[in-house]
């Protein structure tokens, strides 16, 4: 906190809590009568003037150019969620609904139910966002041929997901040599990452058929360069809810930012970086407008907490929502933190060894 903002008076404090509250309510300038004329604010217009006029000196409140209102800037609605915000708690409805859509079988039934619920919860952009690095534990493995070159890997994953690659061999590959590079795999390398299995085989390869063996390390390389290009670029960001962007006025009026944010969405890199930032707090993120360093989010608030825990201390993944900075921020915050903790709950027990 500077010095600026640590010198604020009880005065001015309250005037930025109910100038902060009417804008975020309503989405118009602020003006002094405004103010005095709440029946909770207790002080004249001159007063509240006053006050405005330093607030905005330090950088909490600006002046559009078509009032002679004022609204916070994403300093002076900082603020106000670290230090006068009073949260509302979910109702039990809402516990309720969140609890009965996380009950799903696979980890991306999960997320993608996550990012459902938490969009229609707050009728903003619903994430839910896997860690960058992610990588299937790999349960059970199998090749399919699909013509003389290309070759099908179907992934049985540790929490149930099925995922399907495809690739281009170099040379052609008979199904029995397939079947039997699958065994191998199964027999000796089953619950590992292809990175964690490719690195064993350097200690194994001998106790292997040659033929095989050589034929599945070359396979693994393949599928392994598939998965590592699946968790950089992306997939691992499901999101929900991107036509509620059009029900805010500030966001719908302008189709060029509108377009700006809605390729952020699709491209997903941007956003997983930017999520990066926040995903080892303790608690609720919060980037309001430029805070996110991304020109598309310039209008926005980004909320979003991260869930569950691995044995390394890392999350499981993040949940969260995107909206205009008008966000009714006494709801979302803590609506986000109970989301966060019954998905972690989730996704931790999907973990689990079946038993």
């Amino acid at each position: 906190m500077t010095t600026a903002q640590s010198r604020l008076d009880d005065r001015a404090k309250q005037v930025l809590r109910y100038l902060v509250q009417s804008y975020l309510h309503d989405g118009n300038p602020v003006g002094s009568r405004t103010l005095a004329n709440n029946a909770v604010v207790p002080y004249s217009p001159a007063t509240i003037r006053n006050v405005m006029s330093d607030l905005e000196d330090i950088g909490f409140l600006v002046s559009p150019h078509t009032s002679a209102g004022r609204i916070p800037s994403p300093r002076g609605i900082r603020f106000f969620i670290d230090q006068l915000l009073t949260v509302t708690p979910p109702e039990k409805n809402t516990l309720h609904r969140l609890e009965n859509s996380l009950r799903r079988e696979t980890t991306t039934e999960v997320h993608t139910a996550g990012a459902n619920i938490i969009s229609q919860l707050t009728q903003y952009v619903g994430f839910v966002a896997m860690p960058i690095s992610a990588l299937p534990v790999v349960r059970k493995l199998r090749f399919v041929k699909l013509s003389s070159c290309r070759i099908l890997a179907v992934i049985v994953t540790d929490s149930g997901d099925v995922l399907n690659r495809i690739f281009t061999y170099d040379r052609d590959v008979s199904e029995t040599e397939l079947n039997a590079a699958a065994t191998v795999y199964n027999r000796y390398f089953a619950d590992m990452t292809f990175s964690e299995a490719q690195k064993l085989m350097y200690s194994q390869l001998l106790e292997l058929r040659e033929q095989i063996g050589n034929l599945l390390k070359s396979l693994l390389e393949k599928v392994d360069e598939k998965e590592h290009a699946a968790a950089d670029e992306n997939s691992g960001l499901y999101i929900a809810g991107e036509s509620n962007l059009l029900k805010d006025e500030n966001l719908s009026g302008d189709m060029h930012k509108l377009r700006e944010l809605y390729d952020l969405l699709e491209q997903k890199k941007e956003m997983l970086r930017l999520l990066k930032r926040g995903d080892n707090a303790a608690d609720v993120s919060i980037f309001i407008g430029s805070e996110s360093g991304l020109s598309a989010l310039d209008e926005c608030s980004v909320v979003f907490s991260s869930c569950g825990q691995e044995e390394d201390g890392k999350p499981l993944g993040l949940i969260g929502v995107i909206g205009p900075k008008r966000m009714r921020y006494n709801r979302v915050i803590p609506t986000v933190g109970v989301a966060a903790k019954l998905l972690g709950n989730v996704l931790e027990t999907l973990r689990l060894p079946s038993q």
